[in-house]
């Protein structure tokens, strides 16, 4: 017998930043590493799950009921663009 479940949650986005990137992905790792905090949630682009490279920018975000997050770059255009027209 198998049961499968898949859970939804919706988070709103409270703030992101797009104009400049936080540092790139291998950089806030390292530093990570080298004093013993955890990496695994960082290590995706939380909207769309886009594994990141060492050399890719990443961008801080902070989205309801998990704090703050990275977004890779499309993930926060989008959330910009959506910004502008709702400001319109």
């Amino acid at each position: 017998m198998n049961i499968t479940k898949k859970y939804s949650n919706t988070y709103r986005v409270i703030h992101a930043i797009a104009n400049k990137p936080f540092m790139p992905f291998g950089e806030f790792m390292g530093t990570r590493k080298r004093m013993g905090l955890s990496t695994e949630r960082w290590e995706k682009c939380f909207a769309c799950n886009h594994g990141f490279t060492e050399e890719e920018d990443v961008y801080i975000g902070t989205v309801s009921q998990k704090g703050n997050i990275f977004f890779c770059k499309s993930c926060v255009e989008k959330y910009n663009t959506e910004i502008e027209k709702e400001v319109e």
